[in-house]
């Protein structure tokens, strides 16, 4: 229910992801304080980046994507 409202809270504050299609990170599947490795940065893996970093929910230790244009932008988190 935590999650639930906080989503809300994010969702209606409007954030611009540059879509209209708003993914929401799978919050069910992941234990709180989990560190992960965020595969993707297109509109879903931006979409979850904004989720996590406003919730932090967990961690994330990597950003990566397959495309060669999105390699360039490769973050590698402490």
């Amino acid at each position: 229910w935590y999650m639930y409202k906080k989503w809300m809270h994010l969702f209606q504050k409007g954030w611009n992801v540059g879509h209209s299609a708003y993914y929401l990170f799978p919050y069910e599947i992941l234990p709180a304080g989990s560190k992960i490795i965020l595969y993707g940065a297109g509109k879903v893996g931006r979409c979850y980046k904004m989720q996590i970093e406003e919730t932090g929910y967990v961690q994330i230790s990597a950003w990566v994507d397959k495309d060669e244009e999105k390699k360039m932008e490769f973050i590698l988190l402490q």
